[in-house]
């Protein structure tokens, strides 16, 4: 049964419980996004309705897990001694030895010590009062606000400047396609203290690494190249790049980076800022260098070359590699036909000779980098995915399988949306046909495909339809006029819900779809299920005190039931240092008349959360479950978002300015003088709306009553409420 299970794949996936608080969650999140959209007279009927589809959708029965599917996917889970992965390229599984994985990872990585050195845990020793916690990454973090704050505008500065960060780890993926095994290191990134930033630079920075020799996708690439005439007697190369990202000399690139995005002041006049070079070349460093990680329970840093999984990453080895080019270029040194993507580069040359020269060439222009070359046999040459073959003077194209391949996509058996496996059906369809170059090429690689999603448990019907419904569909678009969309077309409201079964995922789609037709905007459903490989991947143990962020918790009393239930996006323990001076730190004192040193042996996670707001509708659907005793505010979303901002509200308030002074002053005072203010403000005629807006959200914080009404305001504040009932 082991066998049984890898033998579908990474991405198989079984039944699964569908918790129903996650099903509330996706609609509270999609009516969130919907009901500012909507008219006044349609807020009601959308909100009904959701409610209806959401409990209906949880009162249905899904199908009970395979109890030996589970069994053996518990017993993988329990195998300590080996690695189960993807390979480097390509589908597939890979099961390998845990000592060697490592080995092999540590080889293409951190023995490297003038790329990788690891970092000490322990506190080091200063000068004055240390910090109660300590830990390299929150350092990283204290360093990029630092140097961020200072060069770029807050609104800017408050979404990259990431508070409680992830700290990245260190993963491989075997290079199976390769004569002897090795790893292609990865760095997992996502959420770390400098992700924020750096995906802003990728995005702002992107058109420097383009240019007239980069291949920006293989569909149009195959295109170009099918109308490109060649002499009769050239020869098709290809140059490889050897472990370009790790190589990548980062302070020359970030110079190189700089000196463009300055040239005429591109980057201030096409963005709208007022950078300085000096200030741009700081944020790349810190988006880039002395990158914090661990593997196999130790920290790193990685000190040159840029990691692969940062956004950063294929951007600054384009740059590099684009530099290098444009070297070539100005020396007339580049062949005829040279076109490339990423590290991988195909061009034309008239003999051999001349291809091991520009061999040599290339090797030439940098030290920190080599390069391989692979020439074409009975004039083909497999290349990205496509093999090449030279005809005379023209080029044909069709879809390349690399011997290692193993064609193990998504399995029809898998647990997941009838939808998808008819996608991935015309997904591939749809590559086939536009790497063809010829009737022949294409009707070859359907044949290929309907043996492999045989192989995969594919009804033969299903597949003959999709290459019928496609095939007819493709001749038919090529004789029409292309329609031109509408640019007023209101974007999809996507509702992500965990997948139960195909029937009530049917009913689900007809549902909103109905819904949508009356309030004239389209409802989406989009249904997830979990896959194998997030329970079979290895697991990187981190230390607590980074490890719990963006979390809703609780708080339990040791000497009482008293509890507690918030959310926090940053680190918890920091959260937890600020309620020993909030209402637990006070119940602590007044009821049991304790101090609040061990206060964190109180909390627990209840769930981890992806953002902000996944947390604030988890927590309020825990509050309205559990209802703990020390929670004041209202369980409503709107409230708790405004609440984040609640003195910027105070200071657009239409009356007199709040003075920097009344912020320092104690909260009673703080009431009574914007109480003064209210019944000034009352007399100028302003909306109900300004009030709700504005005065009544201030009021309600300092209060610490969110739900609570004032005796002596005659409107009272009308929260949003959630629409689903526990």
């Amino acid at each position: 049964m082991v066998t049984s299970i890898l033998c579908r794949g990474l991405k198989f996936s079984i039944a699964q419980p569908v918790p129903a608080r996650d099903v509330k969650a996706s609609f509270e999140k999609a009516y969130w996004r919907l009901e500012p959209t909507l008219p006044e007279d349609q807020k009601e009927l959308a909100a009904a309705t959701l409610r209806s589809i959401a409990l209906n959708y949880i009162q249905r029965r899904g199908p009970r897990p395979p109890k030996a599917l589970q069994q053996a996917i518990n017993q993988l889970r329990r195998r300590e001694d080996i690695v189960i992965t993807k390979p480097d390229k390509g589908s597939g599984v890979v099961v390998m030895d845990k000592t060697e994985y490592i080995r092999l990872l540590s080889d293409a990585s951190i023995k490297d010590t003038t790329k990788f050195t690891p970092i000490n845990t322990e506190r080091p020793k200063t000068r004055g009062r240390p910090p109660k916690h300590y830990h390299p990454l929150l350092q990283k973090e204290k360093q990029l606000e630092s140097v961020v704050r200072k060069i770029l505008p807050k609104p800017i500065a408050d979404t990259v400047c990431r508070k409680g960060s992830r700290l990245a780890h260190l993963y491989g993926l075997p290079k199976t396609h390769k004569q002897q095994l090795s790893m292609r290191p990865i760095l997992s990134s996502t959420g770390t203290y400098n992700f924020a930033l750096a995906k802003w630079l990728e995005e702002k920075l992107k058109p420097l690494s383009l240019n007239q020799h980069t291949i920006c996708d293989i569909f149009s690439f195959a295109e170009v190249i099918r109308e490109t005439p060649l002499n009769p007697n050239d020869i098709l190369v290809s140059y490889d790049v050897c472990a370009l990202f790790t190589n990548v000399p980062l302070d020359e690139t970030i110079e190189i980076i700089a000196e463009k995005a300055f040239k005429n002041n591109w980057f201030n006049e096409t963005h709208g800022l007022n950078l300085t070079k000096t200030g741009l070349t700081e944020l790349l460093r810190i988006a880039t260098k002395d990158q914090l990680f661990q593997f196999d329970g130790q920290l790193y840093e990685q000190v040159d070359g840029v990691a692969m999984g940062s956004p950063l990453g294929p951007l600054m080895a384009n740059v590099f590699l684009c530099s290098i080019e444009e070297q070539l270029d100005r020396n007339n040194k580049l062949p005829s036909f040279y076109k490339r993507y990423v590290d991988d580069t195909l061009a034309t040359m008239p003999n051999i000779q001349a291809a091991t020269a520009f061999l040599s060439t290339l090797n030439e222009c940098h030290p920190a980098i080599q390069f391989t070359m692979e020439i074409a046999e009975n004039n083909k040459l497999p290349f990205l995915g496509m093999m090449i073959e030279k005809n005379g003077c023209h080029l044909t194209t069709s879809v390349y399988h690399k011997p290692t391949d193993t064609g193990l996509l998504l399995h029809y058996q898998s647990h997941v949306d009838q939808r998808y496996k008819r996608s991935l059906l015309n997904t591939m369809l749809n590559r086939a046909y536009r790497l063809s170059s010829t009737k022949e090429s294409f009707t070859k690689e359907c044949q290929h495909l309907k043996r492999m999603f045989t192989k995969l448990k594919y009804p033969v019907k299903l597949i003959n339809s999709a290459i019928a419904w496609y095939t007819s569909s493709t001749i038919q678009s090529r004789h029409e006029t292309p329609t031109e969309l509408d640019a007023a077309t209101q974007k999809p409201v996507r509702i992500t819900l965990p997948f139960k079964d195909q029937k009530s995922a049917d009913t689900v789609r007809h549902q909103l779809k109905d819904l949508g037709r009356k309030i004239g905007t389209d409802l989406q459903p989009v249904f997830t299920s979990r896959k194998i490989e997030g329970k079979l991947k290895i697991q990187e143990e981190k230390p607590a005190l980074i490890n719990h962020q963006c979390v809703v918790y609780t708080f339990k009393c040791d000497s009482c039931d008293a509890d507690y239930i918030g959310y926090t996006t940053r680190h918890l323990h920091q959260r937890i240092e600020e309620h020993k001076a909030s209402v637990i730190g006070k119940h602590l004192r007044e009821a049991h008349g304790v101090a609040s040193a061990g206060l964190g042996k109180m909390f627990s996670v209840l769930k981890k959360c992806r953002g902000k707001m996944d947390c604030l509708i988890h927590e309020m659907l825990f509050i309205r479950e559990q209802k703990p005793k020390l929670n004041t505010q209202s369980d409503s979303i709107r409230a708790k978002h405004e609440k984040q901002n609640v003195y910027h509200a105070i200071e657009e308030i239409p009356f007199p300015d709040v003075p920097p002074e009344v912020k320092s002053k104690p909260v009673d005072e703080q009431i009574i003088e914007i109480r003064e203010w209210f019944k000034a403000w009352k007399d100028q005629d302003h909306s109900v709306r300004d009030y709700r807006k504005y005065f009544k959200p201030a009021l309600c914080y300092l209060e610490g009553a969110w739900s609570t009404a004032i005796e002596d305001i005659d409107e009272p504040f009308e929260s949003h409420r959630h629409f689903i009932d526990a």
